[in-house]
C-alpha cells in the first residue's frame, strides 16, 4: 500500500533530502550571494558580462563558443543518504544522551565520483577509557574545518603507505 504525504517515515526521508540540498546547492548559492552583496556594499561590484556567442558573431574577436556545463546530479538513493538509516519504520525518536552524542548531525556534500552524495561529519572527542588504558589513537591528519575524511583522502593515505 502507498504511503501518505503525512507519513512519519516519508517526512523523515524528505528531511534527509532537504539536508543534502541545503548542504550542497543552497550553501554555494548563499555564499555567492553573500560575496556579491559584500562587493556591492564596498563599491567594488562589477556586473559579470557573458561573451557574445561565436556562432552568431563569428567575426567578433571577443566572441566565445558556448560550453555545456555538466552539473553533477544529487544522489538521493537511501545508501547515499546517511541519515536515512534513522528514518526507518519502528525507529524510536528519543535517544539516551550517550546515543544522541554518537549520532552525527552535520550533513556535508561529497562530490567525489559521478554524483553528489551526502556524508555525515562530526568531531571525534577523545574517549576517557582509551586515555585510562594508555591506548594512543593515531589519526593520520584531520581534514581542516569539518573533520571529515573523504574517499579521496583515504586513497591517498593508502597509496602513501604502499610507497613507504
Amino acid at each position: 500500500m502507498a504511503k501518505s504525504i503525512r507519513s512519519k517515515v516519508k517526512k523523515r526521508f524528505r528531511t534527509c533530502k532537504r539536508q543534502l540540498v541545503s548542504a550542497t546547492i543552497d550553501k554555494k548559492r548563499l555564499q555567492n550571494t553573500n560575496q556579491r552583496l559584500q562587493e556591492v556594499a564596498s563599491g567594488v561590484f562589477v556586473k559579470p558580462t557573458t561573451p557574445k556567442n561565436a556562432f552568431l558573431y563569428p567575426d567578433d574577436p571577443a566572441a566565445a563558443f558556448p560550453k555545456v556545463i555538466v552539473a553533477k546530479p544529487l544522489d538521493f538513493r537511501s545508501e547515499a543518504m546517511p541519515h536515512s538509516g534513522y528514518a526507518i519504520t519502528g525507529n524510536r525518536r528519543k535517544y539516551v544522551a550517550s546515543e544522541f552524542e554518537s549520532i552525527p548531525r552535520v550533513v556535508v556534500g561529497d562530490d567525489i565520483g559521478g554524483s553528489v552524495r551526502a556524508k555525515l561529519a562530526f568531531v571525534q572527542k577523545p574517549d576517557d577509557a582509551d586515555i585510562e588504558m594508555d591506548a594512543s589513537r593515531t589519526v593520520p591528519e584531520p581534514v581542516p574545518a569539518t573533520g571529515v575524511i573523504t574517499q579521496g583522502d583515504l586513497a591517498k593515505a593508502v597509496e602513501k603507505e604502499k610507497g613507504e
